[in-house]
């Protein structure tokens, strides 16, 4: 049976926002005593501190999706494609790891894959799998060995 790991710094966790009245997908900004403490959200950018999701407004199967909502927009579902830009806000892709090439990304890390283009890894799975939020949705590819 393997080892039950608490979150990481850098890695996602689904948590209550205020701002956004929902349980959205974050990433944990501090952990003590293996608990997470403070969180940012990937659909307002808001930091706060963790909060337990409530009951019925878990965010649905799709890995890396915010709230559900358009940024700044009155509702509907979030598509894919929007739910990559609002990961990739911000971030560089001349630090992207080429696809496949050397170490194994961790997650938070951009790579870039040669008919995928940029996406941002949301987890990783030992031995050589990774799950990665691409422009057309989340993949789950193997990675080197």
């Amino acid at each position: 049976m393997a080892a039950v790991e608490g979150p990481v710094v850098g890695g996602r966790i689904v948590s209550h926002c205020g701002k956004c009245r929902a349980s959205t997908r974050h990433i944990v900004i501090s952990v003590v005593a293996g608990r997470a403490v403070k969180v940012q959200c990937a659909a307002c950018e808001g930091v706060h501190r963790h909060r337990e999701s409530r009951a019925g407004s878990v965010p649905g199967p799709t890995p890396g999706a915010s709230s559900g909502r358009e940024p700044g927009g009155l509702g509907g579902p979030q598509t894919p494609e929007a739910a990559w830009h609002a990961q990739m806000k911000g971030l560089d892709p001349r630090a992207a790891i080429s696809w496949g090439g050397g170490a194994r990304p961790q997650a938070g890390d951009l790579v870039e894959h040669p008919s995928l283009g940029f996406g941002l890894v949301l987890r990783v799975i030992p031995p050589h799998r990774v799950e990665i939020q691409f422009r057309d949705g989340v993949r789950l590819l193997r990675w080197g060995g």
